[in-house]
């Protein structure tokens, strides 16, 4: 193979290796906050597990409560078959001991009659296989000839039938004997120990196989019907919760869109504002503040957060007090909706005076709790100066109007030298009397006319 073809394909292995690494990431990380479709994608693979799960536990139980019905009913069956074959065949099978008692025994010249007679009517309950052990573990009688004679001491089962206990469990044989002695392949049996009672004494016990192959077919196919349903079920019930989960999934991403919006857009504005915006808690502490309040105090919204005491040390010590009550009224009681501003002084990082205009307003939940305050504090330092600049502007305008009033009305004037008389009765000369009750000043000069006539009476006064 070429280099740049390996090459080639190693590349496209790794890119296929990430796309899935990502992918199973995705499902075991799930980013439910910013990707809430990712709800769904858990949901259908929750739902295939434990449909799987579900499905493979209920067949497993499901086929184990059959078998074990099946068990049940071939035991019944083995217990009845022996309890008729012990009564019909109790002379052939049983002889009297030294003891007087009655004890299990198969003579030899009888065998070929039991033999017939077992081989014969247990064939029509299903039996493949049956032995008769006497009270020392002996074998007696089997359909399987060569065991016949042999001791089973070891065989704990037989201690609890004994004791008058029925032992039967189910198992599977690769091969078995039937009673026409044919080979038989893979077939179910249960294995049933069965008291041989005498009155109130066990004298021995069966021990019976019965077939139960053939409900084989009849519980894969109990157990296929039952898993079917079972399915259909649970993937209506998986559609169902998918669909809701969906439609719910789709409004839930729509919210948080719309959400991501509004945030995006409160972040801007608070971002952006030349007011300080805050929210404060109940306890004094700060849910949020905005950037401005740096350039207003010189701290930074990490400063206010991790202080809840720096505002109060930043108010202008002659503005404690009308801090003080305003903090105790609505910011610690939420009794301020009226959101009635208060101005006062801070000092900044940098020694800087500045004025603060304050208006808060308490929050709510839908129940009614106090969530503490929002509000803003503004910077009116130039506001102030402003007003502070106008103030005495007025003021000056008012001194001036005040002086211009005096010139107003009626004024006592001589029509001869031309004094006026003052509010005191005093005569004054009149530039005089102007200049002290005006802004205006004089500068003193001759008009034409005075002009010509004092210089007659200068030459007048020579000659």
């Amino acid at each position: 193979m070429p280099e740049g073809t390996l090459l080639g394909s190693t590349g496209r292995l790794k890119t296929v290796g990430v796309i899935m690494n990502s992918q199973i990431l995705r499902i075991l990380k799930p980013d439910f906050q910013n990707h809430p479709e990712n709800i769904l994608h858990v949901i259908i693979w929750i739902a295939l597990i434990s449909i799987a799960a579900i499905l493979t536990l209920s067949g497993i139980v499901v086929h184990r409560i059959i078998s074990e019905e099946i068990a049940r009913d071939a035991r019944e069956s083995a217990i009845q078959a022996s309890k008729a074959v012990f009564e019909q065949q109790r002379d052939i099978l049983t002889t009297v001991g030294n003891d007087g008692e009655l004890h299990l025994y198969l003579a030899q010249a009888d065998f070929p009659v039991a033999d017939r007679y077992f081989r014969t009517y247990l064939n029509n309950f299903g039996i493949l296989k049956v032995k008769i052990y006497n009270i020392q573990k002996e074998v007696i009688y089997s359909t399987d000839k060569k065991i016949i004679g042999r001791i089973d001491s070891d065989n704990k089962r037989l201690d609890r039938v004994f004791q008058g206990n029925v032992d039967s469990h189910l198992e599977m044989k690769d091969r078995m004997l039937d009673l026409a002695e044919e080979n038989k392949f893979n077939v179910e049996v249960v294995e049933t120990y069965i008291p041989i009672r005498e009155r109130d004494r066990i004298i021995g016990s069966f021990e019976i196989y019965t077939d139960v192959t053939p409900y084989r077919q009849e519980i894969s196919q109990i157990v296929a019907k039952v898993l079917a349903w079972l399915a259909a079920i649970l993937l209506f019930v998986f559609a169902c919760s998918y669909l809701l989960i969906r439609k719910a999934t789709i409004v839930l991403k729509k919210t948080q869109q719309e959400l991501a919006e509004r945030t995006s857009l409160f972040q801007t504005l608070s971002d952006f504002a030349t007011e300080s915006i805050f929210w404060e808690k109940p306890d004094g502490g700060l849910h949020y503040v905005s950037p401005a309040c740096e350039l207003i105090t010189g701290y930074t919204p990490a400063d206010f957060s991790n202080d809840a005491g720096l505002m109060e040390r930043l108010v202008h010590h002659s503005d404690r007090e009308l801090w003080d009550n305003h903090k105790s009224e609505a910011h610690l009681t939420g009794k301020n909706r009226d959101q009635t501003p208060i101005e006062f002084r801070i000092v900044t990082r940098g020694g800087q005076q500045r004025w603060i205009s304050h208006v808060c307003r308490p929050i709510y939940d839908s129940s009614g709790v106090f969530l503490g305050v929002r509000g803003s504090n503004a910077d009116i330092t130039e506001k102030k100066e402003a007003e502070r600049v106008i103030a005495d502007k007025i003021v000056q305008l008012e001194d001036a109007l005040a002086n211009v009033k005096q010139l107003e009305g009626i004024i006592p004037i001589c029509m001869h030298c031309k004094k006026i008389r003052d509010d005191k009765k005093s005569w004054h000369q009149l530039e005089l009397y102007i200049t002290n009750h005006s802004e205006a000043r004089f500068s003193h000069g001759i008009c034409p006319e005075c002009y010509e006539e004092q210089m007659n009476q200068l030459r007048r006064s020579r000659t």
